[in-house]
């Protein structure tokens, strides 16, 4: 657990864990419908793909913060008058070219 939080009492903890593990399947939708948004079946997919790919090709941590990216990349392209799942097929296309273009440490790439 992050410092910068502390530690929470048990009896939270315990709650929590009931609460993921019972409804984790059903997560995505209703984080957006929280937000107000809808997210379907695809677009789940294909972020939850996103993400994969960029912790198999990079550090981890760079998971999140990439979908966040995507996520603006994404409303950029939809303003400009894209279709929703061709702005995301893209963001996630930029994303494994990057990755597979990466210099390795150490090679004269």
């Amino acid at each position: 657990m992050s410092k910068r939080f502390g530690r929470l009492p048990f009896e939270i903890l315990v709650t929590r864990r009931r609460t993921v593990m019972g409804m984790s399947a059903t997560y995505p939708e209703r984080y957006a419908e929280a937000l107000g948004l809808e997210m379907g079946a695809d677009e789940i997919a294909a972020v939850l793909d996103l993400a994969r790919v960029v912790a198999h090709g990079t550090e981890r941590r760079f998971a999140p913060l990439s979908t966040y990216l995507a996520g603006q990349f994404v409303a950029e392209r939809m303003r400009a008058g894209m279709p929703h799942a061709d702005a995301l097929a893209e963001a996630v296309t930029v994303a494994e070219r990057v990755i597979s273009t990466q210099s390795v440490p150490g090679s004269d790439a």
